[in-house]
């Protein structure tokens, strides 16, 4: 007789069960004392039928068996794999992901910080420069081709450039003087 099997028979016979031993077809009969009998199988073929055979118990006796309940047999096959070392080590696994995750975002709010710096740096050094072209005002043309204002005022005009192509390579324009400039 098989241990499961065994364990079975014993427990329904120390519950108010008779075994009527072994019928025909090499299963066991238990007759319960309300005249209720259930049939165990002996060697079951199916992976369920112990779980279900004490299921049925369960329900004909009223009472619960010492048994863990049915459904807990059919993930076994996963269990059986399963230890503390492998556990910690998937733990670790799983907290050097949210760390790395973690540091990522990090890194991510820095840089974007750092960029949204550099983008209003570039804004506002736009906007000294476009003021000390203002305050030479439209004489540009006028000036003399080597004096200082003019070499001064072309080398303001060629840093707007330099900084309104910088503020587009960034994705942030330099945002068109509401004024219209002068």
């Amino acid at each position: 007789m098989r241990a499961d099997v065994r364990a079975l028979i014993d427990w329904a016979t120390a519950h108010g069960w008779t075994n009527l031993g072994m019928s025909g077809s090499g299963h066991y009969r238990l007759r319960y004392t309300s005249g209720v009998t259930l049939t165990v199988p002996n060697t079951p073929s199916d992976s369920r039928s112990m779980p279900n055979t004490w299921a049925d118990l369960a329900r004909l006796t009223g009472q619960r068996p010492y048994k863990p309940r049915a459904a807990r047999y059919r993930h076994t096959g996963q269990r059986a794999h399963f230890t503390m070392e492998a556990a910690a080590r998937e733990r670790e696994r799983h907290q050097a992901m949210q760390a790395q995750r973690q540091a990522d975002r990090e890194r991510r709010r820095k840089a974007a910080r750092q960029k949204a710096k550099h983008v209003q740096d570039v804004h506002a050094r736009h906007a000294r420069a476009v003021a000390e072209l203002r305050a030479i005002g439209g004489r540009v043309a006028q000036l003399a081709a080597g004096s200082p204002e003019r070499s001064r005022a072309l080398r303001l005009i060629a840093r707007c450039l330099d900084l309104e192509a910088e503020a587009e390579r960034l994705g942030a324009p330099v945002p068109v003087p509401v004024d219209g400039g002068s």
